[in-house]
Formats: C-alpha cells, sequence, structure tokens
C-alpha cells in the first residue's frame, strides 16, 4: 500500500470509530509550507504517517521480476532498498525539523507507521488524547 492508500485507511477507521472529521494536508507553519498529513484544529493534534518505513522490494529493471538473495540458511528472500524518505538521514532530518516546528506552535504530533494503522491503534490513541484534552478543560 502507498502512503496514502494507508492515511485513508486511517481517515475510515477514524469515521468509522466516530471520532471527530479531520482537517487533511494542514498548512501548519505561518512561513514555510510544511504540511501535517491529518489532524485537528481544535485539538491542536496531528498524526505524521511515515511511509514505506521496512523499504521496498527491489525489481530488476528490464524484466521486472522482484531480486531474490539467498541466505546464509539456505533460504531465498526478497532484496530490499532502504525504507522510504522518513527513514533515510536527510529525509528524517527534515521530518524532526517539521515536527520540532509543530510541537513548538502548540500541536501534538503522534508519527505513526502503516502497521499501526493496521493494527488499529492510532484511532485509540486519537481518542486516548482528545478524552484527555476534554477532561483537562
Amino acid at each position: 500500500m502507498s502512503k496514502s492508500q494507508w492515511e485513508a485507511l486511517l481517515l475510515q477507521q477514524i469515521a468509522d470509530a466516530d471520532l471527530p472529521e479531520p482537517d487533511t494536508e494542514i498548512l501548519f507553519h505561518p512561513k514555510r509550507k510544511w504540511r501535517l498529513d491529518i489532524g485537528w484544529w481544535p485539538y491542536m493534534l496531528c498524526i505524521a504517517v511515515q511511509g514505506a518505513v521496512w523499504g521496498q522490494p527491489v525489481r530488476c529493471h528490464k524484466c521486472g521480476v522482484q531480486v531474490r538473495k539467498r541466505t546464509k540458511a539456505g533460504k531465498w528472500v526478497p532484496v530490499r532498498e532502504a525504507g522510504g524518505r522518513h527513514v533515510r538521514g536527510d529525509g528524517f532530518e527534515k521530518d524532526c525539523e517539521k515536527y520540532s516546528q509543530a510541537a513548538l506552535l502548540g500541536w501534538r504530533v503522534l508519527p505513526v507507521t502503516p502497521k499501526m494503522i493496521k493494527a488499529g491503534v492510532v484511532v485509540e490513541w486519537v481518542r486516548e488524547e482528545m478524552d484527555g484534552r476534554i477532561q483537562k478543560r
């Protein structure tokens, strides 16, 4: 699944859980064009979906067949390229800067992975945070 497919699944989970409808692609910074994937302005809460955390299978550039290698144990496994932008050095640095700036502006940032979305825990975290903020007022 692509990052946008994981975001779509998460948005469906949010709707199914009867949580308030979030905004998407939120421009949150007064000077930079940074965006937050999914968020709620009233709660200053956002979710940052981290795509391609574990990398993608490498495919032959000529025929498209997935490249595999043999492990020391003799098992054939797919060769993967390094993970997506979020887990590479420069991309990770830029994400940290963006999330730090969001936090300095009062946003609570929840970076999540596709595995967390699939497990359904992200919706529970959002509910806990929203309930906690409501009780604190």
